[in-house]
């Protein structure tokens, strides 16, 4: 019976023994998860400072790209804009070359001009007014 009572000493011992280590280990585990904290929430203001940073670009950016999409549009209608008026050149130049085709004094007045002729020459040749002979000399110019 004295060696049950030494055996549950023993164990009890052990038991006591194991729940100090345990409680110690315990509390240097916390420490360590205390000291972990310490550092982020001593990183969590330089973190914010490159969050917020972040925020201030995206939102460059987006006013950025907003800017460039108005500009897009502006230059997209100019290039319409732009197409209209080379297409309705087109088509005066085609209504001027079948002008020039039915007309034999515009194909004498375009021979003079391609020859060097004057404005008066032209006029004189062709009987065409002053400025429809200066618009032929400066169509063969250009």
């Amino acid at each position: 019976m004295l060696i049950m009572q030494y055996i549950s000493l023993l164990v009890a011992g052990i038991a006591i023994i194991l729940a100090v280590f345990f409680y110690l280990r315990g509390e240097q585990n916390r420490q360590q998860l205390q000291q972990k904290l310490q550092q982020l929430e001593q990183r969590q203001p330089s973190i914010e400072k490159g969050y917020n940073q972040l925020q201030d670009m995206l939102h460059e950016i987006r006013t950025g790209m907003l800017g460039l999409g108005n500009r897009v549009k502006e230059l997209e209608a100019s290039i319409r804009t732009l197409e209209n008026k080379q297409t309705e050149i087109a088509n005066r130049q085609v209504e001027f070359e079948h002008q020039e085709a039915s007309s034999p004094l515009y194909t004498k007045a375009n021979k003079l001009v391609a020859a060097g002729a004057s404005i008066e020459e032209i006029m004189q040749e062709c009987d065409i007014p002053r400025a429809e002979a200066e618009l032929l000399i400066s169509l063969h110019k250009k």
